[in-house]
């Protein structure tokens, strides 16, 4: 990304160019000839690379640019408008939208590049407007709270669906809820057990 930034000095041509590579990275199903224990890839993760490039210079060009436009309440509402839109359309099987990067997986009943380029950016961006938006509420202390605890809500909960969904548990919002308050409240059982402990060891 650096030698694109740094060779190519028209920004039109930069977004030309990661595009490009963008179409290129979920083209890859449609080689026959690049094939890996069954799945279609390209070699060394080079589908991912593609993918990541568009992503990484639209982050880029966010911060080099004014910015500042993600603090407009119409820009925040525009965007959570956008996002909850797609959510509806998607609950109700209007549309069908599946990607993971470390399964090189994209699954969409519309053409992929365009979902790509859209909806990962929409949600990114709304959820940084709302983000601001929180950051001037006095008492958020849930979001707070949340935010403390992002690292052990990213190693469990992939697993804790997993639970939920074996559970028979299909709705989404209770997932959702599950995913998040069981790792909090396991940090809050540690906490007195270290405690505890870290007070038996000094003795």
């Amino acid at each position: 990304m650096t030698l694109l930034i740094s060779l190519v000095k028209s920004r039109w041509l930069q977004l030309g160019i990661v595009l490009t590579m963008l179409f290129l990275g979920t083209c890859y199903d449609k080689i026959t000839w690049l094939r890996l224990y069954s799945f279609q890839t390209m070699p060394w993760n080079l589908d991912i690379v593609l993918i990541a490039a568009f992503f990484i210079y639209i982050g880029y060009l966010f911060f080099h640019t004014n910015y500042h436009w993600i603090e407009n309440p119409a820009a925040i509402a525009g965007l959570v408008t956008l996002a909850g839109t797609l959510i509806v359309l998607y609950l109700n099987h209007d549309f069908n939208f599946q990607f993971s990067m470390k399964s090189h997986e994209i699954q969409s009943s519309l053409p992929k590049v365009l979902v790509l380029a859209t909806i990962p950016l929409i949600f990114s961006f709304g959820v940084m407007g709302l983000s601001y938006l929180t950051a001037h509420f006095e008492g958020s202390f849930i979001l707070a709270t949340i935010g403390q605890h992002t690292m052990i809500i990213m190693y469990l909960h992939n697993a804790l669906l997993d639970i939920a969904s074996m559970a028979g548990i299909d709705n989404i919002a209770t997932k959702v809820i599950v995913a998040l308050i069981v790792p909090m409240l396991i940090t809050l059982v540690k906490r007195p057990v270290t405690k505890n402990r870290s007070l038996y060891l000094d003795s």
